[in-house]
């Protein structure tokens, strides 16, 4: 499914004034493409994702999606926190939503099952979020999420208070999401390794009220075949984007 963001302005009212988020952006994806978006805290990559799910009403503009006939939920968020409910196993909690659906009990568990398997996660399935790492939380989040069957799945921030192993483990989960399941994938992350690993697409945003700086298309990365010009070219790309979005973090306000 393809997203269009038309023209998309959000401001906020706060103490003393308002506060542009965002103002007159504008971006499509494309089917099933896998968009990173990195940028400085605080210039509105969050509050894009919310209007995208449909949880904030965008203060002008629209967001259409355009493909197939679908009747449920087009976009499912998954939120940095966990989301996890405490009460509930992990089976009933990747299988929340499908609860809610009136899908009976064995099917959904079912349909759990498979996903927990291919993530590792089935062995846990009896256990409670307390009794999880943060990255097994994370995968639970993201079986959740594939569960809805959105064809849109929207990140934030997923990588967020794991460490180094378990965001590797994250990242081979994600792409497996991209290549496996065919969604249209909007991932938020402040790590720059991990959108130049996974993205078809990134989009470098500036200062709110938000401007897209940089946009970069991963495509011709991923059929380059001389592996040494492709870590040079990788490399270059790093740099550049972590060079952006230093200058944008020390513009005045």
């Amino acid at each position: 499914m393809k997203i269009i963001c038309d023209k998309i302005s959000k401001n906020f009212t706060v103490p003393g004034g308002v506060v542009r988020v965002l103002e007159d952006f504008s971006f499509e994806t494309q089917a099933q493409d896998f968009v990173c978006i990195l940028g400085p805290n605080g210039c509105g990559k969050s509050t894009l994702l919310k209007i995208i799910a449909g949880i904030v009403a965008p203060s002008a503009g629209r967001v259409v999606f355009e493909g197939p006939a679908y009747a449920g939920v087009r976009a499912t968020l998954i939120f940095p926190e966990d989301g996890l409910f405490p009460w509930l196993n992990v089976r009933d909690n990747v299988s929340f939503g499908l609860e809610m659906k009136g899908v009976p009990v064995l099917e959904r568990y079912e349909l759990a099952r498979k996903l927990m398997e291919d993530m590792e996660l089935m062995k846990f399935a009896l256990c409670y979020p307390h009794q999880l790492s943060s990255g097994m939380k994370q995968k639970a989040s993201l079986i959740r999420g594939l569960l809805t069957d959105a064809p849109v799945i929207l990140m934030d921030e997923p990588d967020k208070s794991l460490d180094i192993n378990s965001k590797r483990i994250m990242c081979e989960d994600i792409c497996r999401v991209r290549d496996e399941y065919r969604k249209t994938v909007i991932c938020v992350t402040h790590d720059v390794d991990m959108a130049l690993r996974m993205a078809k697409t990134i989009l470098v945003f500036g200062r709110s009220p938000v401007a897209v700086v940089k946009k970069i298309d991963m495509r011709p990365f991923s059929e380059m075949s001389d592996k040494q010009e492709y870590c040079f070219l990788l490399e270059k790309l790093r740099g550049e984007i972590q060079g952006i979005i230093r200058q944008e973090v020390e513009k005045v306000p």
